[in-house]
């Protein structure tokens, strides 16, 4: 059910919440609104990435941890945790960089001078002024760089494997 979200577009889920959000009314164009729809259209992302992570943990690393004599949230404290958190910031990530460049949801569903840098860069280029838009453009620039960096870049594990390949080639 989670992942229907992830397939549809952000006009359709924000055409949708409009719908609904000007029946009730007292929804309408609030901060509420705009997260559900986040959550709809980003959930998946994140359900897909805490799944993949708590498959890493092996099941017999936490059988020895039980019999080692600790309880279930010990296990979950000292070994799903760490090992799974990597892959779950890197989710957290994931979907961060994806909700902040979400445009036509935003649009359609923030609260009256709610204004966040997508909506900010579309403002300024939909009129055609470029150089108001450029500042709000290089800080989601910036602000994505370190996420995108962090995703990107190589590991310990990896870079000996690089090594390795590039000695085995020589």
């Amino acid at each position: 059910m989670i992942t229907i979200g992830h397939g549809l577009p952000g006009v359709v889920v924000g055409l949708a919440l409009v719908s609904i959000g000007s029946k009730i009314g007292a929804i309408y164009q609030t901060v509420f609104l705009l997260a559900f729809s986040y959550a709809l259209l980003f959930l998946a992302k994140l359900v897909a990435s805490v799944s993949a992570s708590l498959a890493r943990v092996p099941s017999g690393v936490k059988d020895v941890a039980s019999t080692l004599g600790s309880n279930q949230w010990m296990v979950i404290k000292r070994v799903v945790v760490p090992i799974a958190a990597p892959g779950i910031g890197l989710g957290t990530i994931l979907v961060f960089l994806t909700a902040m460049k979400e445009l036509p949801a935003t649009l359609m569903l923030r609260p009256t001078g709610f204004e966040t840098l997508a909506t900010q860069i579309w403002s300024s280029a939909s009129i055609n002024r470029f150089n108001e838009a450029a500042p709000y453009a290089l800080i989601l620039v910036l602000i994505a760089a370190l996420p995108t960096f962090l995703i990107s870049r190589p590991d310990k594990a990896d870079r000996a494997y690089i090594q390795e390949n590039v000695r085995g080639e020589k």
